[in-house]
């Protein structure tokens, strides 16, 4: 039920990376520091859970979908922002208004490259980006380097996956907290081989968090 989710809970290195940052004073991330995460599928609910793990402060959690962010409440994010009506420029003004100018750091784990401005706008001066959702090449999109970038000072920090070593530590790391940390009903569906299709088409439905094919599962 837990170690089901070791390869995307191994995904949120990300956060790792922007810690070892933290060594120099006044960079993210730091116990208490803020974080927003653009997009509450499977690997953006598990950056959240990370997040806290982390001693995150704030943990803004941000979707599309008004289910999946109840959900991200469960598992430690202390606010949400649905954004299905709201415009890229909305979001990234909705976002500073709640963070007081900006988040710490700011995860983009929407798989969607429209966002991406709006991350970099989301981010307050000196922070840092991950960028984990866009892992395939789903085409360009416009930023000012100066404006989102360079003035601000921020780094971004890519992450297609994880290094074999980081595997262990990260399983280790979910079955001492499965009980308290929400992991243990993440999985909300399962089925059996046979039902593969059935399986993709839930997953893509709002109640649905964590869809997995159980190849034991009879019926």
């Amino acid at each position: 039920q837990v170690a089901v989710l070791a390869e995307v809970f191994a995904v949120t290195v990300g956060l790792d990376r922007a810690r070892q940052i933290s060594a120099v004073p006044g960079e993210s991330f730091l116990f208490g520091d803020s974080v927003i995460v653009i997009g509450c599928g499977p690997l953006g609910l598990l950056h959240i859970v990370k997040a806290r793990m982390l001693g995150a402060g704030e943990i803004i959690a941000v979707d599309l979908l008004p289910g999946r962010l109840d959900v991200a409440l469960t598992l430690g994010a202390t606010g949400t922002l649905c954004n299905r009506a709201l415009s890229q420029e909305e979001l990234a003004a909705e976002l500073l208004e709640l963070t007081d100018g900006g988040g710490d750091v700011v995860v983009e784990t929407a798989g969607v490259p429209e966002v991406v401005p709006a991350v970099f706008d989301a981010t307050r001066p000196g922070g840092v980006t991950v960028m984990v959702g866009n892992f395939s090449d789903l085409g360009p999109v416009e930023i000012t380097p100066n404006r989102h970038l360079v003035s601000k000072g921020i780094r971004v920090i890519g992450v297609s996956g994880q290094e074999a070593p980081g595997y262990l530590p990260g399983m280790h790391q979910m079955a001492n907290d499965a009980a308290t940390s929400g992991l243990a009903g993440f999985v909300t569906d399962r089925f059996g081989l046979e039902q593969a299709a059935a399986a993709v088409a839930k997953s893509m439905k709002e109640d649905a968090v964590k869809v997995v094919i159980d190849p034991w599962k009879v019926g």
